[in-house]
């Protein structure tokens, strides 16, 4: 829906960037992020090019934001109980110390590389909203504040460090659902259904 972009040419850029997954296997070893960037340039013409290039360089953060917002609102997986904001804090999570940040090239060389990781957190975030809805809210708490820290220090860090840093707060929380299940003898019937 071209009604909920935030970013400038988002849906635009998302069609174009539909057939990344065939570009991004042909490319193998060269760098991805390039790659889908001069793809893109072809594609959407130097003008609007520029435009987002400058966007990037003026705000990359803002930038980043909105056309990861963007992203899940118009092409990312739906689930039943994560919201469009739920899911674009995961993936942005993800994606933020993961270099994937500069460019629109970037995001999707990241959302390639990191696809299927993002599927199952979102999977276990939609199981654990159905058990607990308090317990989805604190690990996006968790995971904002730790992009709100990504974003004050601005500095890269090593992207191992934040991708524990986002399955540690999703496991912490999962483990103190479970716990709470157990020990009040509902997991035995609902937590064993939910997690079929």
């Amino acid at each position: 829906d071209p009604c909920c972009c935030e970013f400038p040419f988002s849906f635009a850029l998302l069609n174009a960037m539909k057939d990344q997954q065939q570009s991004i296997e042909e490319v193998k070893n060269s760098n991805v992020a390039e790659h889908l960037n001069r793809m893109l340039r072809v594609k959407i013409g130097d003008t609007c090019a520029d435009q987002v290039d400058r966007f990037f360089e003026v705000n990359p953060i803002q930038a980043f934001t909105t056309y990861v917002n963007d992203f899940v609102a118009q092409a990312a997986p739906v689930f039943s109980s994560l919201t469009a904001n739920n899911q674009a804090v995961l993936y942005r999570a993800v994606l933020m110390e993961h270099e994937a940040t500069g460019s629109v090239g970037a995001i999707h060389a990241g959302l390639t590389r990191q696809e299927s990781r993002i599927f199952l957190l979102c999977t276990v975030l939609d199981v654990l909203s159905d058990l607990r809805r308090p317990l989805l809210n604190e690990v996006v708490e968790r995971l904002e504040d730790a992009l709100r820290q990504s974003e004050v220090s601005e500095e890269v860090g090593d992207s191992a460090d934040s991708l524990s840093l986002v399955d540690a707060a999703v496991f912490e929380v999962v483990v103190m659902a479970l716990s709470d299940e157990a020990s009040s003898g509902t997991f035995g019937q609902r937590g064993h259904e939910a997690l079929r």
